[in-house]
């Protein structure tokens, strides 16, 4: 989760957004990357994150984890 949102929640906004402008994700992300590399002083930070979000975006959702349930305890014969 980030804040109250879920993780899938945010990577549906941010494709959401992508289709309303009519931009491809990972070219604009990449495009993004690409002149912050080139600028005088590139700001690592800012390079890793656009990095990070990119590849987010790529990857598939996990299917969640198994909700744990208790063992039950054997009942007293």
């Amino acid at each position: 989760m980030i804040g109250k949102k879920h993780l899938r929640d945010v990577r549906a906004g941010l494709l959401e957004e992508c289709a309303r402008a009519g931009l491809d994700p990972m070219r604009w992300f990449d495009a993004q990357i690409g002149k912050l590399e080139l600028s005088r002083s590139p700001n690592e930070t800012e390079i890793e994150t656009l990095k990070l979000i990119r590849d987010g975006l790529q990857s598939k959702p996990s299917a969640g984890k198994r909700k744990r349930t208790r063992p039950r305890s054997r009942s007293a014969r």
